[in-house]
């Protein structure tokens, strides 16, 4: 074989060499961004699971309180006779 030939030959091998190392480390940074995401992801879903729990309760609260407490308003009031009051319009 000739030498030019196999110094073109060792070039090719070598530049090949390279880009198949580059896609290698981009793979890697890659993967390392996604998981990076992924954490960013699942810190803000356990957020707003936290704020859904706690508006859920008070939602609980409120209407075991509706159930529980017929007579009495919110406000500490009796509660109004639905006779004789017309219904709003929409």
């Amino acid at each position: 074989m000739d030498a030019g030939i196999a110094a073109v030959i060792a070039a090719v091998i070598a530049a090949a060499g390279g880009v198949v190392v580059v896609v290698i480390q981009q793979i890697a940074s890659f993967r390392t961004e996604n998981r990076n995401d992924h954490a960013k992801v699942l810190r803000r879903l356990e957020d707003i699971a936290g704020k859904v729990d706690i508006v859920r309760n008070k939602l609980t609260d409120h209407l075991t309180w509706h159930l529980d407490t017929k007579e009495i308003r919110a406000d500490g009031r009796a509660p109004e006779s639905n006779k004789g009051r017309r219904k709003a319009k929409v």
